[in-house]
């Protein structure tokens, strides 16, 4: 067997244990953007067309990469669809997924914002938040 190929494996065996020893964490869901990440998953990612519906999270990948946001066909997450397990049906789309991330929790928020940079509207007297009451 060629050295590459023995670096190849020995690379898929340190991810494989590297999965294997993490703790089982739960994923921290989205929040109320979750189901706008995931739509923007499955309209710009390549499987979609093979995989259907695809799920954006923020894990890692079978070579044990740094967690970072990408689309999940899946088959490739746990029973509950909210860690990666196996499987090479992803695509990373760490800056895109967090700028839509930005753009939904502004909207959220009720800033009206649609994506990062926007400028808020201009402050007019009635318009300006106050601060909270005193606590009694």
């Amino acid at each position: 067997m060629s050295r590459a190929k023995l670096l190849g494996r020995a690379e898929l065996l340190v991810g494989l244990l590297a999965l294997a020893a993490r703790p089982a964490r739960a994923y921290e869901p989205a929040g109320a953007c979750e189901l706008a990440l995931d739509t923007w998953c499955t309209a710009h990612c390549p499987h979609t067309g093979a995989h259907g519906r695809l799920y954006a999270r923020f894990d890692t990948a079978l070579s044990g990469a740094r967690p970072a946001w990408r689309c999940y066909a899946k088959e490739t997450l746990s029973a509950d669809l909210q860690r990666y397990e196996r499987g090479d049906v992803f695509c990373t789309r760490d800056a895109q997924l967090k700028e839509e991330l930005a753009a939904c929790l502004n909207r959220e928020a009720g800033h009206g914002l649609s994506r990062p940079g926007d400028s808020m509207p201009p402050r007019r007297e009635g318009n300006i938040p106050q601060p909270p009451p005193p606590l009694p």
